[in-house]
């Protein structure tokens, strides 16, 4: 079957930090992604979420805490283990995300303030980080430094 033109942009070399990475990225993002789908249930249903106990209330915060933790730290690994050029990479993609989020962030928070948009749950934010960072792959890789 051929490949999509655009496919060659997605495909993951064959390293053992990108194995350890994926794997990683896996779990934890699951981790955090199931906290994000409990709050969501508790917050559009019925169920109100003072019913949540304290514990449980600390527990998905320590989950969805150390989610993103642990994915840092594979994403930091994954970068000393690569060569110079590829490192440079995914810095840039890195900081460029970092700063499309914060500044939507700050956008939203000035508009919510002004009282002209409703809140933000800030429970997202890394997954809009993490949505942007992952968009930027086809526009900026090795084809296209």
């Amino acid at each position: 079957m051929p490949k999509a033109p655009w496919s060659k942009h997605f495909e993951l070399p064959k390293t053992p930090g990108m194995n350890a990475y994926v794997i990683a990225t896996t779990i934890t993002m699951s981790a955090y992604t199931l906290v994000l789908l409990e709050w969501l249930v508790a917050r559009f249903t019925d169920f109100p979420i003072s019913q949540i106990s304290r514990g449980g209330v600390r527990i998905a915060t320590i989950v969805c805490a150390l989610s993103i933790l642990v994915h840092a730290w594979t994403l930091l690994r994954l970068m000393n283990s690569s060569d110079e050029f590829m490192r440079s990479l995914m810095a840039k993609r890195l900081l460029i995300a970092a700063f499309v989020t914060l500044g939507g962030a700050t956008i939203w928070a000035l508009l919510e303030n002004a009282g002209w948009i409703g809140s933000f749950p800030l429970i997202f934010i890394y997954l809009v980080f993490f949505t942007v960072h992952a968009a930027l792959i086809p526009f900026i890789n090795a084809d296209r430094p």
